[in-house]
């Protein structure tokens, strides 16, 4: 199993590697003395998390990690799919312990693909995912070393078909759960799905034909996302994640704010972050005022031919030139819904908007709690960004953000340790909240739609 508990998590900035923790999941052996025993008083014992029968069991490899770890998770922009997060690591191999041809390694023969690979910073899961390769390499004299590369299980779903299955009309969130249940059982990670708010019809899914292969599991699943505009992710403990369209709604509503990023002293003092890189994206980047959508057919109603259904902001296209966005599959119940899910995607994207791409920062020399907190963000937490130009007005631009990307470049091996987090923007999120101090007060300029 992946586990989120982790000996780390106790460990403060100057002890050991410095923040960074890593564990690596083999399979069990004598020599691991970590497999379940029958008969033995401490190795016997039922319900164990520590001796297993069968799985693997997580080794701290941090003492032998060497030059940098990096990790990536997230999409490029806000309209584009999750994709599956990544993580590298090199690790020293003199002794050829991590090497899969080594009968001699206290490991062997449990070095295998697909085992677990988990990374910490300041004792929190930054990365939850199964290795793909073990690739060893010597230079001389005697320096060996071993490259792995990892991927979450979005990898693992991206590999598994969906052969001949019949859905019924269902909500976005229970498409993905009878996904996973009825294509993918014993799937390995942890889950988290909401219900969603989108009713998807019912249909044929897979090859018809037997023997061939049918549609891809992942595919379907962000299929069902799609329909919903909800997230589809993988979360930095490696839980599979879906969340609906008012996701970051609710964190506004709620003034839920993970952290604030700003190059004012005084922010710094009352606990925002201060970053040594910042960019802002292009207006047109994400300018679309006209929507396009259709639903898949209905392969269970012989009759069914759904069209095209397109939501457009004439003021912004005299104003900016036609600028369309095609929405990809979809399996909305009706055309009136994938209509509605246009005009919900215009309101999002019909005006321009310059927004704070991407802020970096270094990581060392902050305390443990620092550490935990930043680690501790994921997709789609809510953020306040805060650039001061030195000029014009306003003096400072103030902008919420939500996280839409991850990434760490954690140097082992010296001493620089950074954290690069990409945003979309929630400026333009603000619907009417009841009770909110901002977003509930009647006849206020606050309110966008």
């Amino acid at each position: 199993s992946m586990g989120t508990a982790s000996a780390w998590a106790s460990l403060s900035w100057v002890q050991a590697v410095g923040l960074v923790g890593v564990e690596i999941g083999f399979q069990p052996t004598a020599a691991l003395g970590a497999n379940f025993v029958l008969g033995s008083a401490t190795q016997g014992l039922l319900g164990s998390a520590t001796y297993t029968l069968g799985g693997t069991v997580l080794i701290d490899v941090t003492q032998w990690c060497s030059g940098h770890i990096s990790v990536r998770r997230g999409r490029s922009r806000p309209t584009d799919q999750y994709t599956a997060g990544e993580a590298q690591i090199t690790l020293r191999n003199e002794d050829r312990r991590f090497d899969p041809l080594n009968t001699a390694s206290p490991y062997y023969p449990g070095i295998i693909p697909r085992a677990p690979l988990n990374i910490y910073v300041g004792g929190i899961q930054v990365f939850g995912g199964f290795i793909d390769d073990y690739n060893p390499g010597w230079e001389k004299p005697k320096t060996g070393t071993v490259a792995v590369t990892a991927h979450d299980s979005f990898a693992l779903l991206a590999c598994a078909y969906v052969n001949d299955w019949s859905a019924v009309s269902e909500l976005s969130g229970q498409r993905i759960l009878d996904l996973l249940e009825n294509q993918f059982p014993g799937f390995p990670s942890p889950l988290s799905v909401a219900q969603g708010n989108t009713l998807l019809q019912e249909n044929l899914f897979g090859a018809n034909a037997k023997g061939s292969l049918g549609d891809i599991v992942l595919n379907d699943m962000q299929t069902a996302a799609n329909s919903e505009w909800g997230f589809l992710f993988v979360a930095r403990d490696g839980t599979l994640t879906f969340l609906d369209r008012y996701a970051i709604i609710r964190q506004l509503a709620a003034s839920s704010i993970a952290a604030t990023f700003s190059d004012l002293e005084a922010d710094w003092a009352a606990g925002a972050f201060p970053y040594y890189a910042i960019s802002a994206a292009s207006a047109v980047l994400l300018l679309y005022n006209e929507v396009q959508g259709t639903r898949a057919t209905n392969q269970l109603l012989p009759s069914d031919s759904p069209g095209t259904q397109i939501a457009e902001d004439l003021a912004s296209q005299q104003a900016y030139f036609l600028r369309s966005l095609q929405l990809p599959a979809l399996e909305n119940f009706s055309d009136q819904d994938v209509l509605n899910l246009c005009n919900w995607v215009l309101s999002l994207y019909s005006q321009p908007e310059v927004r704070f791409d991407t802020v970096t920062l270094e990581l060392s020399g902050m305390d443990i709690a620092q550490l935990q907190q930043l680690a501790s963000l994921d997709i789609p937490g809510l953020c306040t960004v805060k650039r001061t130009p030195g000029g014009g007005t306003p003096a400072t631009i103030d902008l919420l953000s939500f996280v839409d990307q991850v990434g760490y470049e954690l140097d082992v091996s010296g001493s620089t340790y950074r954290l690069s987090l990409s945003f979309g923007s929630a400026e333009l999120l603000n619907y009417f909240v009841l009770n909110n101090a901002t977003y509930g007060v009647l006849g206020t300029s606050e309110l966008a739609y």
